[in-house]
């Protein structure tokens, strides 16, 4: 399985982390008895939005099912892990369900494009922005 790490808990001798892949979120198990101490370490590493491939066998959650996931009555208990790609936390959550207000996502994708010019690389970014925001960038004006 590769994906993103939704997020991640450590209980000690387990670690459980959601895998968010296009499909959705698979809970991850890791233990130290079945993965080994190096893996059992990097799991103990891994952070909200780092990309990782995880192998392992999948077995079923049995009476701690979830039926809150589509996946919730099976688990992946890992055996190997490979993180592909480490990141910040985002400065909001990244979730279907989301409480974040849409301002706040989009003074942070504003920003990032004031910052980067990529705004003016990709004219579709441009368009989502609400129409009473602007900014100015090498001067040319962006929104009302």
């Amino acid at each position: 399985m590769m994906g993103w790490v939704q997020k991640s808990r450590n209980k000690g001798g387990l670690i459980f982390t959601d895998l968010r892949d296009r499909s959705g979120i698979l809970q991850i198990l890791f233990e130290e008895q079945e993965c080994g101490s190096e893996v059992f370490q990097k799991a103990s590493e891994l952070k909200q939005e780092y990309v990782i491939a995880v192998e392992g066998e999948v077995r079923s959650r049995g009476k701690d099912s979830n039926a809150a996931l589509s996946t919730g009555s099976i688990e992946l208990v890992a055996k190997s892990l490979r993180i592909l790609a480490e990141a910040e936390t985002p400065p909001f959550p990244i979730e279907a369900d989301s409480k974040t207000k849409r301002g706040s996502s989009l003074k942070v994708s504003l920003s990032g494009l004031k910052k980067t010019g990529s705004c003016e690389e990709n004219h579709d970014a441009c368009q989502t922005f609400p129409v009473n925001s602007s900014f100015s960038f090498r001067g040319r004006v962006f929104g009302d």
